[in-house]
């Protein structure tokens, strides 16, 4: 395979349109079950099949790296239809693997919150959203 190194990429050429967006290492002000509510129901409005997949994507990424832990920690997560039912388990969220859990929650809230509200025929409003 052939490199071409003929004309190197500046830094201005290559970020050039780039976008950076950056999210606070923060759960929201707002009741974080309740936020999460509002993802969910959005997934299961026509208006948002982009966020339905992701929430779908997301929880089988979830549910297959659960099974690649020792029996130890997977014996401790709860069976889960979604990766949002583990918000409300308090168990889960202060036991041994509290700081995954919540890592993994606000990751996949950031990331879903983000989707809902730039999708292409989402309500303006639906989810708070902080543009800067």
């Amino acid at each position: 395979m052939e490199v071409n190194t003929s004309s190197p990429l500046s830094l201005e050429s290559w970020t050039s349109g780039m976008h950076l967006l950056h999210f606070a290492n923060e759960f929201p002000h707002d009741d974080l079950q309740n936020t999460l509510r509002k993802v969910y129901s959005n997934s299961k409005d026509s208006s948002y099949p982009l966020l339905a997949q992701f929430l779908h994507c997301a929880t089988r990424a979830v549910y297959d790296e659960v099974e690649r832990l020792p029996r130890s920690l997977r014996d401790i997560i709860p069976p889960f239809e979604s990766f949002l039912d583990w918000a409300g388990n308090a168990e889960l969220r202060n036991g041994q693997l509290c700081g995954s859990i919540d890592g993994v929650l606000l990751v996949l809230l950031q990331l879903a919150t983000f989707i809902a509200y730039y999708s292409p025929r989402s309500r303006v409003g639906s989810i708070t959203l902080t543009r800067q």
